[in-house]
């Protein structure tokens, strides 16, 4: 493979029929692991990137792959035009409910997503990045209800789930 290949970081941590699940994955010489926040390359009417949390990483017929979860921006979600809510340029919303699998090769990079009052210090300090996106509302789009996160969500100021 080439050094821009993406490849498993550790041995497996499961083998479950054709699939063989990983916790963490180099791309282009960045580690990603479960839990990281990624953008991607996205086809959209009104933006090109994407923004998700990995769920999941395993490796089917060689070929590597990526559960995610997405997060919607403000303009995303009927339920914030539509009721004059205040969107925030820098604001992602996560997304409760349907997960979508998209290949390694397709994470461009890391992305830090912290809470509102975290994303307010550093802007307070100067240390904001092109990258650095704040979420305290969540969208459940089975139900179609927007509703703040809770406090418990963030860990550290960021959304990072630590793997088990």
């Amino acid at each position: 493979p080439s050094s821009t290949s993406p490849s498993w970081i550790g041995a497996p941590l499961l083998r479950e029929n054709s699939k063989v699940y990983y916790k963490a994955v180099s791309v282009r010489g960045e580690k990603f692991r479960l839990g990281d926040n990624a953008w991607f390359k996205v086809t959209h009417k009104t933006y090109e990137e994407g923004y998700a949390k990995i769920y999941s990483m395993w490796e089917q017929k060689s070929e590597k792959l990526l559960s995610l979860q997405w997060y919607y921006r403000p303009s995303d979600v009927r339920d914030i035009s539509s009721q004059d809510l205040i969107a925030y340029p820098c604001e992602l919303i996560s997304v409760m409910g349907e997960r979508q699998n998209r290949k390694v090769e397709e994470i461009m990079g890391k992305i830090r997503v912290v809470s509102f009052n975290e994303f307010a210090r550093l802007h307070s300090k100067e240390q904001l990045t092109p990258r650095v996106f704040f979420c305290y509302r969540q969208y459940d789009i089975f139900s179609s209800i927007l509703s703040e996160l809770s406090p418990v969500f963030f860990d550290k100021g960021s959304l990072r789930d630590t793997p088990k």
